[in-house]
């Protein structure tokens, strides 16, 4: 607490440094180097400093100025950096040190491989100091933000992309968000995509969607809308985020800004789900004899366009990297598909859902903006992680205003969705989608959507939250949801390829029949058993550690279980994926995967 209140009164000390209004901002880290922003109060020129000691005893020096025509914003380049290196940073002004300052880290070395950790999360519209608080403690290596940045058009105008004066102000408008500039941007360096907060809700590359329900004696119409906006908007986007965000390098900004990017064993693919998207209710055919509405995408019907689908699916198949995570604004998950079905069949049933009034037609379109509305794009990823093509991956989404996982068995791919850090409305989404669902017969939302849980999957927790990542060298990959509580919605490990012999599971279960949980995992001292409240140990029962090969590491009978109070000590345990098998009298072997790491 005593952290919370002291960075708080900090930030208005922040907010009136002398020379300096918007940033810090640092993007574009490597293993050699960084970029990072800054807005001037005025034109000047001036001194941007980094050390390796943060009492900058000695340290380098890079010349800024900043001037009207670049509408007093500067994006530096840094380097050379050393790799894996902590350094600090401050701005001097002819002899006096501006107020602003910070840190970040470099980069391992591509492929090498160690401990990265990775928060994800979008959605940011309000002050929520614990939930930030949390991201702070986290550490991470990298903040990867999937958009609806604090949407500067509230503001500035639906239009704001249409004039590079205010394309400036925009970005200003996002750094000034007082949770990212506490507790976010000063220490950790951050990439980002749009959502649709570089113009109206829900846009789709130079159009945007309206639908509305008429009823005309008796008879409901859904109708559905695609309406145009200037076609400045999406290529001042685009220049804008150019421009004004310290960014990797984009691939080819005539189709968006998404981009890729290495942290040691990683690679992380940033799409660009909206300035080359089809308008979603191309995907819609109507018939006006029967007043019914088909789903039936044409052919060129994409999220990503054609250029970036290929880039996407390239990269994937031919990285380098042990692990591969793709960032997009959008939920992939392809049992989403099984909603968009049910509202097309209930298409003019009219309802009140979450307090919102529609029909089974809103529902089926809502699903339509999504992955599942765009079958060109998904299905080539479900096909290559199918068939082996494309491995150890993560998709990372936001949007839904909720955070949520599934380790591939629903989703089609692992997935975490991580959304609504600071949005107010979390989770009651796939509340409802339960609840409705389950009343159709459908089995509940953590059966058969999301079977890491998360924000209202099976709960009513609809706190904010955000995703923690943590990558184990070659061996696993830990993803988290968590809260604004610090409280933990739910986990999933995935297990490298290369870990497992064939056969053996890639994800690990999280809930069974005995256990209830084992945690930490990965472990490195201690690990900690926790059945489930309905099972009884019995006597004879008893615990086994083996490795994969079956050779048994430990054994520990039921009093000796008991006296450790169900605690298994690791120390001597070296590096690497254990099976642990519990034995019970009555009921058989239930066996997990643990991971002992040493970082």
């Amino acid at each position: 607490m005593f952290r919370v209140l002291l960075l708080s009164l900090l930030a208005p000390i922040s907010l009136f440094a002398q020379f300096i209004n918007s940033g810090p901002v640092v993007g574009a880290v490597t293993d050699s180097s960084a970029r990072i922003y800054v807005r001037t109060s005025l034109p000047q020129q001036f001194a941007l400093e980094y050390s390796t000691d943060s009492s900058f005893a000695t340290f380098e020096t890079d010349t800024i100025t900043t001037d009207s025509a670049g509408y007093l914003v500067a994006i530096t380049d840094v380097a050379p950096l050393a790799p894996a290196t902590k350094y600090w940073y401050r701005f001097n002004f002819g002899g006096t040190v501006d107020t602003l300052s910070g840190s970040f880290k470099t980069f391992p070395v591509p492929g090498s491989r160690g401990y990265v950790k990775i928060v994800v999360a979008s959605c940011n519209y309000f002050d929520n100091d614990p939930i930030f608080e949390s991201v702070r403690a986290f550490e991470p290596d990298l903040f990867i933000h999937l958009g609806d940045w604090v949407w500067p058009m509230a503001a500035l105008g639906n239009d704001y992309n249409l004039y590079p004066d205010k394309q400036s102000e925009s970005f200003a408008y996002r750094y000034n968000d007082r949770m990212m500039r506490t507790y976010v941007l000063p220490y950790t360096p951050i990439t980002y995509t749009y959502d649709d907060d570089f113009s109206t809700n829900d846009s789709e590359g130079s159009t945007y969607p309206e639908f509305r329900v008429d009823v005309v004696n008796g008879t409901v119409y859904n109708r559905m809308t695609t309406v145009q906006m200037p076609a400045g908007i999406r290529d001042g986007a685009i220049h804008s985020y150019d421009n004004f965000f310290p960014h990797y390098p984009l691939v080819d900004t005539a189709h968006g800004i998404y981009h890729n990017f290495t942290i040691g064993n990683v690679e992380v693919f940033m799409t660009d789900g909206r300035m080359s998207k089809s308008p979603r209710f191309d995907a819609f055919v109507y018939d006006s004899t029967t007043n019914n509405w088909t789903f039936s995408p044409p052919p060129g019907h994409s999220l990503l366009g054609e250029d970036q689908r290929d880039w996407l699916m390239d990269g994937l198949e031919n990285s380098d990297a042990d692990w591969k995570l793709i960032g997009n604004g959008v939920i992939f998950n392809k049992q989403y598909k099984r909603i968009l079905d049910v509202g097309m069949n209930l298409q003019q049933l009219q309802f009140s859902f979450g307090g919102t009034q529609g029909t089974g037609a809103t529902l089926a379109t809502s699903m339509a903006y999504n992955w599942v509305g765009y079958p060109e794009d998904q299905q080539p990823l479900l096909d290559g992680y199918a068939n082996g093509t494309i491995k150890d991956i993560l998709f990372m989404s936001g949007d839904s205003h909720s955070s949520v996982l599934d380790d591939g068995t629903n989703a089609g791919i692992p997935e975490v969705n991580s959304s609504g850090i600071a949005a107010g409305d979390e989770g009651y989404l796939n509340y409802y989608v339960d609840s409705v669902g389950q009343l159709l017969g459908f089995p509940p939302a953590i059966d058969s959507i999301w079977n890491g849980g998360g924000n209202g999957v099976d709960n009513m927790n609809f706190s904010d939250t955000y995703a923690q990542i943590e990558i184990f060298g070659n061996d696993s990959l830990r993803v988290c949801v968590v809260d604004e509580m610090d409280q933990t919605l739910g986990c999933m490990t995935l297990i490298h390829s290369t870990k497992l012999p064939s056969g053996l599971e890639t994800v690990m279960s999280e809930s069974d029949e005995f256990f209830t949980l084992i945690f930490p995992n990965p472990a490195k001292d201690q690990l900690r058993l926790l059945l489930n409240d309905s099972y009884q140990i019995n006597n004879s029962d008893y615990l086994t550690i083996t490795d994969l090969g079956g050779k048994q590491m430990r054994r520990y009978n039921s009093k000796q279980l008991q006296q450790l109070n169900m605690t298994v000590p690791l120390q001597d345990l070296a590096q690497g994926t254990y099976l642990v098998h519990y034995h019970s009298a009555t009921k058989g072997v239930e066996t997990r995967k643990v991971l002992v790491v040493k970082f």
